[in-house]
């Protein structure tokens, strides 16, 4: 996998957070050198020091969408990329996985994988794995009593979730806002030929869909 090729960055203090920014030059003709003229920002230093994990902003995600497959560290002034698995995983958080409160996620886990509930999310949202995302706020939103969903974060850091990369609350409004009633229907569609071709298998039309009690009333209705 290529490495992504960053254009000129530079960082600024806020009052509250570490800033990225891209920057272009302009030559001054008096004192005939250039000088850094016109800023944008791109993204947010998670760790709110200069060094650490960079949350690219989603404007500068979709004219480089190949810095969705990496996580980006800054380390002193350079800028470290780690390849993400399909989990949204790196090779050593998957390593380290274990530690993480699973024991709730994995039940579901194995109701997702018993179930059509996957493959019928990945046929609505296969884009950027989305059905990745969709299934962990569906866990976040199952898993708490309170679904305020600006404690996202705090319940993925020590929480195992299908998506393992971070999102924040903006960007989970975004997904949901961006789902399409056609999407909401081709999931249904896919989730009720599995659970008739599931039944059909066992040869037992008669038990009710589990399968419905989680997506029904939770993750695509919020």
């Amino acid at each position: 996998m290529k490495t992504p090729q960053l254009p000129p960055l530079i960082i600024k203090k806020s009052p509250s957070a570490f800033y990225v920014y891209t920057y272009k030059n302009k030559w001054d003709p008096e004192k005939k050198r250039s000088y850094r003229a016109s800023f944008k920002k791109v993204g947010t230093v998670t760790s709110g020091e200069k060094e650490g994990r960079i949350r690219w902003d989603d404007h500068f995600l979709a004219e480089r969408p190949e810095l969705r497959d990496f996580i980006c560290e800054r380390k002193g002034k350079d800028y470290v990329f780690t390849p993400m698995n399909e989990g949204g995983f790196t090779l050593s958080q998957a390593m380290e996985v274990k530690q993480l409160h699973a024991g709730a996620t994995w039940a579901l886990d194995q109701l997702v994988v018993q179930s059509p509930i996957g493959e019928a999310l990945k046929t609505a949202f296969p884009q950027r794995r989305d059905y990745l995302k969709v299934l962990s706020i569906a866990y976040f939103i199952i898993l708490n009593q309170d679904n305020n969903i600006s404690k996202y974060p705090t319940f993925a850091e020590a929480t195992r979730l299908p998506w393992g990369a971070s999102l924040h609350p903006s960007s989970i409004g975004r997904i949901f806002r961006k789902i399409k009633k056609q999407q909401i229907e081709k999931y249904f569609s896919a989730l009720q030929e599995g659970l008739i071709e599931q039944k059909r298998e066992v040869g037992d039309d008669d038990k009710p869909g589990l399968t419905h009690i989680i997506f029904n009333e939770t993750s695509l209705t919020h």
